[in-house]
Formats: C-alpha cells, sequence, structure tokens
C-alpha cells in the first residue's frame, strides 16, 4: 500500500474514533445493567470458569468485560473506550479488506482493469462511510454491542487470513484464519456465514475456476462448511437443551417478519432517519400485502445482486455480505430469542454494504474522470459531505444515548401502542428521581398488557418509595395472584409492612421469600435492617451479611454491613 493510501487508512481511522468522543462519559443503559452491573463474574476476584461460563455462547465478550472491569473498574467510561478502540481497528481492517478485495478485482478483469476503481478511493470510501454511520451507534456506544465489535474484529482478520492462503499463502495462513473464526463465532453467531462470505469472495470477486478452484474448495470451502455445520448443531443443542430445558419453540411466521426488518436495516442504512432503542415490528401473515412487497423487494435484491456479479463483482460480493449476515439472528428469533429488530445486529452486515457502496463509489470516479475533471470533484464533495453529515449524526445519536430518560422517550414517542418501551421509559423517570411520572408511565403499559409480572414489580417499588403504601401493597398483591409463589411479590410486601411500622409481618414476609428462594439477596438485605434497626441483633445482622458475601460477592454496601456489626460486636464473635 503507497504512502498515501496509509494516510487515507488513518484518515479514515481517526474520523471513526473522533465522532465517538463525545460517547465516553455516557451511561450504562438498557442491557448494560444486566450484562455489566449484575454480572459477579466479572467482579474482582475473578475466576476464569466462571467467565467463560456467564454466557457460554460469547464467552470472549464477557472476557472483555472483566478485563475492562480490572483496568478501569466499574464506571462506563472505560468500557465505553474500549468499544471505541475496538471499532476503529474494524474500520482499519476494513480499509484493508476494500483494498485487498478491490486489487483482486483489478486481477480477475485482466485487461479490463483499467476502467476498475482505485482501490484506494474504494477503501477510504468504505471505511469512512462505514466509521461515522449512524446506524453503528448501538453497537459502538451502547456497553451491551460488544460482541459484534469484536466479532467484527476477528470475522474481518479471519477474512484477511483466508483470502492470504487462497492467493497462494503456506497452510499456516488457513490455520490462523480458522482460529480467528473461532474466536469470532466465540464472539457472536453472526459469524457463521463466514464460509458463504469466503466462497463467494473466491468465487464472484477472484472468478477462481480450474485446478485453483478445487485446491480452494478442497483445502478450504469444504473444511469451512463442515466445521460450520459442527458448530450450528453443537450451538442448537446448547439452545435447546442447555438453554430451554430441552424445548424449542420454532414460530415460521418470525422469518417472513424478519425479510422485512432486513429492507427495514437497508433503508436506514441508506437515510438513517427513524432510529430508536427499540423497534415495534408487527407480526404479518404470507397472505397480506406487506409479506408480498417484502418478498419481492427482497427477491429483486438478490437477483440484481447475481445479475451485476460479473461487470460489478465488488459490489456484488458486498451486497451478497449484507444479506447473508441478517440469516442467523433471523433463525434465532424464529426461535423466540431476542427482539424481532435491533439496529446493533447491522454492524457486521454493514460492513459489506459499505464496501458495496465503496466499490460503487469508484466506479462512479472512474467514469466521471474520463468525462470531465470538474465531475470527479463533485463527486469527492458529495463524498465528504456524506462523511460529515452522518458524522454529524453519529455525535447527536450518542447525545440521545447519554439521557436513559430522552433515550426511551424517543422510543416512546415512535411506538406509543407498545407497553415496552413505556416501561423502560418508567425505569429510566425512576432511576431519575421522577417517581410520579415513572408510576404513570408503567400504568398506561399496564393498561396495554394488564398481565404482564414486570409492571407489576416496578409499580409497586415506585408506589414503595413515594410512600403510596396502600397502592404498592395492591399491585404487589395483583403480581402475587398473577404469579404465585412470585419472590418479588412477597419481598414488595415484606417492604410495604417495614415501612409501615409493621416489622412482625415484614420479617415474616421475607422469611417466606427465602423459602421460595434459599440464595435471595434482596430478603437477607431486609432482614438486615430488621436486625439493625429493630431487633437490636448484631449478631444476625452479621450472619446475613456474611450470606450475602458468599452468595454475592462485590454487593454494593455489603463490606460496610460487615464491618459494622463487627464493629459492634467488638471484632470477637465476628471473626467465628
Amino acid at each position: 500500500m503507497t504512502r498515501r493510501g496509509w494516510l487515507a487508512a488513518a484518515a479514515a481511522v481517526v474520523l471513526s474514533g473522533l465522532v465517538y468522543t463525545n460517547a465516553i462519559h455516557n451511561p450504562f443503559v438498557y442491557d448494560d445493567n444486566r450484562v455489566i452491573l449484575q454480572n459477579r463474574s466479572i467482579v474482582p476476584p475473578v475466576n476464569l470458569r466462571a467467565i467463560l461460563m456467564h454466557d457460554a455462547s460469547r464467552p470472549v465478550v464477557n472476557a472483555s468485560y472483566t478485563l475492562d472491569r480490572a483496568l478501569y473498574g466499574p464506571a462506563p467510561e472505560g468500557f465505553h473506550v474500549t468499544s471505541i478502540l475496538l471499532h476503529m481497528i474494524v474500520v482499519g481492517l476494513l480499509f484493508w479488506v476494500a483494498w485487498r478485495v478491490m486489487e483482486d478485482w483489478r486481477r480477475s478483469l485482466g485487461a479490463e482493469a483499467a476502467i476498475a476503481a482505485h482501490p484506494q478511493l474504494v477503501a477510504f470510501a468504505a471505511a469512512a462511510l462505514f466509521g461515522v454511520h449512524p446506524m453503528l451507534t448501538e453497537a459502538v456506544g451502547y456497553v451491551s454491542g460488544r460482541s459484534e465489535i469484536l466479532c467484527a474484529v476477528f470475522f474481518l482478520a479471519a477474512f484477511l487470513c483466508a483470502r492470504r492462503w487462497l492467493l497462494g499463502g503456506s497452510w499456516r495462513w488457513r490455520a490462523v484464519a480458522i482460529a480467528l473464526w473461532f474466536v469470532a463465532l466465540a464472539s457472536k453467531e453472526t459469524a457463521a456465514m463466514f464460509p458463504f462470505v469466503v466462497l463467494i469472495y473466491d468465487r464472484v470477486v477472484r472468478q477462481n475456476n480450474g485446478s485453483e478452484w478445487r485446491r480452494a474448495w478442497r483445502g478450504l470451502h469444504l473444511p469451512l462448511f463442515v466445521i460450520a455445520t459442527v458448530l450450528v448443531a453443537a450451538r442448537l443443542y446448547l439452545f435447546v437443551f442447555g438453554e430451554h430445558g430441552g424445548g424449542l419453540t420454532f414460530l415460521p411466521p418470525f422469518l417472513l417478519v424478519e425479510v422485512d426488518v432486513t429492507l427495514r436495516y437497508l433503508a436506514l442504512m441508506l437515510l438513517p432517519n427513524g432510529q430508536s432503542v427499540f423497534h415495534a415490528i408487527p407480526l404479518f401473515g404470507l397472505m397480506t400485502l406487506r409479506a408480498w412487497l417484502s418478498l419481492i423487494s427482497l427477491g429483486a435484491l438478490v437477483a440484481f445482486t447475481w445479475w451485476i456479479r460479473r461487470r460489478r463483482g465488488v459490489a456484488s460480493f458486498g451486497f451478497a455480505w449484507f444479506l447473508l449476515m441478517f440469516l442467523p439472528p433471523a433463525m434465532l428469533v424464529a426461535m423466540d430469542r431476542g427482539e424481532p429488530m435491533a439496529e446493533h445486529r447491522v454492524y457486521l452486515a454493514a460492513c459489506g454494504l459499505m464496501l458495496a457502496a465503496g466499490a460503487t463509489i469508484g466506479r462512479m470516479a472512474a467514469r466521471f474522470g474520463s468525462v470531465h475533471p470538474l465531475a470527479t470533484l463533485i463527486l469527492r464533495v458529495a463524498l465528504v459531505m456524506a462523511i460529515v453529515s452522518f458524522g454529524a449524526r453519529t455525535v447527536i445519536r450518542n447525545i440521545v444515548w447519554s439521557q436513559p430518560v430522552a433515550l426511551w422517550a424517543e422510543a416512546v414517542g415512535k411506538s406509543p401502542a407498545h407497553w415496552y418501551p413505556r416501561l423502560l421509559l418508567g425505569e429510566s423517570l425512576h432511576n431519575d428521581g421522577q417517581h410520579a411520572d415513572a408510576v404513570a408511565q408503567f400504568r398506561i403499559a399496564m393498561q396495554l398488557r394488564p398481565n404482564e409480572p414486570a409492571l407489576y414489580t416496578k409499580v409497586g417499588t415506585c408506589l414503595t418509595e413515594l410512600g403510596r403504601l396502600d397502592e404498592a401493597a395492591n399491585a404487589f398483591a395483583r403480581l402475587q395472584t398473577l404469579v404465585p409463589g412470585s419472590v418479588e411479590a412477597s419481598n414488595g410486601l415484606a417492604a410495604v409492612a417495614l415501612i409501615g411500622g409493621r416489622p412482625d409481618e415484614a420479617r415474616r414476609r421475607y422469611r417466606a421469600s427465602l423459602d421460595l428462594d434459599p440464595d435471595n439477596i434482596q430478603a437477607r438485605r431486609g432482614l438486615v435492617v430488621l436486625e439493625e434497626t429493630i431487633g437490636n441483633n448484631p449478631a444476625e445482622a452479621l450472619r446475613l451479611c456474611e450470606e450475602i458475601a458468599r452468595i454475592a460477592p462485590g454487593t454494593s454496601g455489603n463490606d460496610d454491613c460487615i464491618n459494622r456489626n463487627r464493629a459492634r460486636l467488638g471484632g470477637g464473635s465476628a471473626a467465628r
């Protein structure tokens, strides 16, 4: 690569980092509470088995969180810095992939190579547009989107190594490619599409055939597909028997919905208006106009990708890459795993789409350059304007993500008839101290979904903190009716009794919670309050706090509880 090429790559990488500088101080939001704040496996002292088994299908992601926690502590800034740095690495790798793929395409054209675009322009356009595109903010600026970025890092690196072997490299390149692919798979299931991407590159971009094709098929493509089949079967076994107790729900109508979702992703990539942390996707049947429009549109896109493969091989390869990446999440959604649409899923797919965009821009530059120099200048200005526009939108999206209330208010505004964004808006308002507004959102959500247990837990907790104890008790009683044996209902009624000055009832209900769930932390903490304030029993309070330390090490405030009660006992009995 030339000196100008290195400068172009550096410019794309730097731009991709600059647009996320205002995301560094953003708080943890949404699933971050579960995967980071409530994740005991990443809290020192760490246990390697606990790290790897916390999410057995994506151990690399949890390992990265553990490293962040060890380096930066529990604050979100360090986690954001790591995600941004990984994104910059992806941009650099995509630049390299685009450059090499364009070189391979020019080589396959032979005498017609003069009409092809220069690899430097293609690579810069692809990497820069990818690096600043606002649709990627949910993967980069949202810590729980880390799986997408890690998968992309190892996927692109594996592709470069596989390409090197296909061009005649030693067996080591093949071995490294497969190893990197395994790491990508251990980051996210989307990497299962790697064999298809390599195969399409070999056939469409390199136009491989003859004896060289037989070597590639036997030496790389066939082994990749065999390994992928085994790994997919193993993942399905883990999904069915390890995660769902032997039960498998498969909902074919969701596959039709995912066709529509794929087109929505494409539309948002082309015109990123209407972004949201939550998208309400309606379920529709095959015999509807929407279904047929979606199927015809996707079929036309696939046909177009096939039609241009000989004249615009890189663009065809990029479109195929984009479409393939939505197959694994579509299958998981059809098995009732995950939301139908989540913007972070577009990350690795966007690498292919931006590769196609870069190739198209490069081809236009080559054509315009032969017409008039001014046409090339106009195209370059348009590219710069697109990069600036996308970058500005990304900065704005980061600001939205910095305010959980605004983030979920936006989602409610775009899906006002859906209960779920109102639940999360209520949680955000509650965390922000706006309890009355939170209760209002919870109540609207309860009207939309009256049998959702989580809503009664949230509204009961919020009403308790507001001192509206009778209303809180009614909410927890309703929860107990919906879910007999609910620990949340028992703990909620215990808290209401404690605040209402009925310690005996509170103690009885907390004990009932422990009968339902012997490892329940909230019940133990409630009992600690009772023993310290009313029972005046530091020995029992200490015992409960030590149980909490054993069950959930690092629980906030528990070390203070242990030290406080040991001091009250004089240190002697506490040591035992």
